[in-house]
Order: C-alpha cells, then sequence, then structure tokens
C-alpha cells in the first residue's frame, strides 16, 4: 500500500492529490455535476496522555483506514489536535480528503503525542473542513476521538457555541456526529455538545481497548456509508450506551486528564 507522502503533491502552497482526488479547498461551484459524495472526517486527540497508546492508536486507525477502503464515493480525512503554545489549537492534516480505495496507512511518524486538549476548538475546527466540500446532496461524518476533557481551547469557544452548531448541523439531516471517549465520562461528554449517546463509545484507554474500539467505529462507519438515509441515528448498534459498557470496550469513572509534554 503507498504511503501517504505518495499520494501528496505541492502545488501553490497547499497539499493536493491528483485530479481525481478532491481537496479539501475545492471550489463547490466545480463540483455542481458530480454525483453525491459521502464524506468521513477523524479529529484525532493528539495530546500528550495520548503517548501510551500511540502505537495502539495507530493500529486501530489503520483498521478504520482499512475497513472504509472499499465503500464506494467515499472520502477521507484525518486532522489531530493539540495545543498551541500554552493552550489554543494545533490542528494537523495527517491527509486530506482521499477517495476511500486511495487512503494511505497512518504512521508512527505521524503521529506523535504532545501538549493539551483544545477539544472545543478542534471540533469547531472539523466542521469547517467538513463543510469547505459538503454539500446538501452529500453525506457527512465527523468523528470525534478523545481521552480527556477540554482544557485548552480559546475562550471564545465554549460547550455552547459548539453545542448549538453541532445541533444544526445534525438538524440538516445528511450530517452524523460520533463521539470517541477514552476514560472520560463519554455519554456526559457527547451529551454536553449534543450527541446521542447510540452515536458514542466508551472504552478504556489501552491497547486492548483501543483496537475494540476502531473496530467497532470501523463497522459503523460501513454501516453509515452504506446506509439509504443521510444519516444514521444509532451509529454503534448493539453496543452499550451508558457507562455500564462491558468487555473490552467501556469506561472508567470519571476524571479530570492531565496532560504531559512530549519532548
Amino acid at each position: 500500500m503507498p504511503g501517504r507522502r505518495d499520494f501528496l503533491k505541492k502545488a501553490g502552497g497547499a497539499a493536493v492529490v491528483g485530479p481525481m482526488i478532491p481537496s479539501v479547498q475545492i471550489d463547490r461551484q466545480q463540483r455542481d455535476n458530480l454525483p453525491p459524495s459521502k464524506y468521513a472526517l477523524l479529529v484525532l486527540d493528539r495530546s500528550g496522555s495520548m503517548n501510551h497508546v500511540r502505537e495502539a492508536t495507530v493500529k486501530g486507525v489503520n483498521t478504520w483506514l482499512d475497513g472504509i477502503r472499499d465503500e464506494s464515493d467515499l472520502f477521507a480525512s484525518i486532522v489531530q489536535f493539540d495545543t498551541a503554545g500554552s493552550w489554543g489549537l494545533d490542528s494537523t492534516e495527517t491527509f486530506d480528503f482521499h477517495a476511500a480505495k486511495h487512503l494511505p496507512k497512518m504512521t508512527l511518524a505521524d503521529y506523535v503525542p504532545r501538549g493539551g486538549t483544545p477539544l472545543l476548538a478542534a471540533v469547531l475546527d472539523g466542521i469547517k473542513r467538513l463543510e469547505a466540500v459538503v454539500r446538501p446532496s452529500d453525506k457527512a461524518l465527523l468523528v470525534i476521538q478523545t481521552d480527556g476533557e477540554e482544557n485548552t481551547s480559546p475562550p471564545e469557544i465554549t460547550l455552547e457555541v459548539v453545542k448549538n452548531l453541532l445541533t444544526a448541523k445534525q438538524a440538516e439531516g445528511n450530517w452524523t456526529v460520533v463521539f470517541m471517549g477514552a476514560d472520560i465520562d463519554a455519554w456526559g461528554s457527547s451529551a454536553s455538545v449534543g450527541i446521542a449517546p447510540s452515536n458514542t463509545l466508551g472504552y478504556q484507554n489501552n491497547a486492548v481497548a483501543t483496537a475494540a474500539a476502531y473496530t467497532t467505529t470501523t463497522g459503523g462507519t460501513q454501516t453509515w456509508s452504506r446506509s439509504i438515509n443521510a444519516s444514521t441515528t444509532d451509529f454503534f448498534v448493539g453496543v452499550p450506551t451508558t457507562s455500564t459498557a462491558g468487555a473490552s470496550v467501556t469506561v472508567k469513572p470519571k476524571r479530570t486528564k492531565k496532560d504531559t509534554s512530549q519532548p
């Protein structure tokens, strides 16, 4: 499988791919005659406390990528987030939107945990990235992953702002928003921004549970992609929707995450 860098080229200062793979910066007017498409964006926590599951996270993400590679009319992207300095958002694309069959692998070099958790700013950034490519005739999937609670977003990006925006997007009918929370009260956190319990996954932040979480998310993404309906109400079918989840996909009692900086 070609690596990420085999696909990326530089043109006008922006990362672009071959003509058959639309960029996040594509002009919507140029796409008016194209058939409806599906866009999936993974917003991935890169804060310091993710370091002990760094390898498991990369493997899990690749499980997701491999599982959606055969989905037709699907384009996917990954963006990682942590803090810029002591607060604010540092957002980095692992790769821009690629057609599913051309999705590159993620490598350990692509994912180096560090810094804090500007979760609200990252969600807002993810929404904007999807808005740049999604038309009313398209389907959008926003997958949010974190192992900690908000701690470094700019003060103007409040819980209310993000909740109102996510609620409005989901009300449009073609947006699905999913929350993956490790070692936190995932359902409380997702509910606070308007995400349904059935679209929420809580799990322990260890290698085994991380692998199970991405396998579960892959199945949900496949179902969403193949669904006739524009949005999927129950993304995690058959998965517990409270903190009593069992087996490897579980949550621990709610805690406040302390981030650790990496050199």
